[in-house]
């Protein structure tokens, strides 16, 4: 999620006519911010924001989550790290990303 790294990747696919792959894992973003701060949907409109910015069409940007199962919640019981896990992937889904 380091905007530099971020930057490179779209302008990569800006100058190859390419789609850019974006992942975020699960501590990266979460549905409480995860450790950037951002929520699915606050990345989602970064990436995008940056992609407008560079020239790359919004449909040549595919947004993935990386780990979203409870690995996260695992110091937490099975339900609860499950239940964290489900809220995690429809946050993920909500905002657009399908990978």
């Amino acid at each position: 999620a380091h905007p530099l790294v971020l930057e490179a990747a779209v302008l990569q696919a800006v100058e190859t006519g390419t789609a850019v792959l974006i992942e975020a894992t699960s501590n990266q973003v979460d549905q409480y911010g995860g450790y950037t701060g951002l929520d699915p949907a606050g990345f989602r409109d970064q990436v995008l924001a940056l992609a407008d910015r560079l020239g790359l069409p919004r449909e040549r940007v595919v947004l993935g989550g990386d780990h979203l199962g409870p690995n996260r919640w695992r110091d937490r019981p099975e339900r609860e790290a499950m239940a964290e896990a489900d809220d995690l992937v429809r946050a993920y889904v909500a905002a657009g990303f399908t990978k």
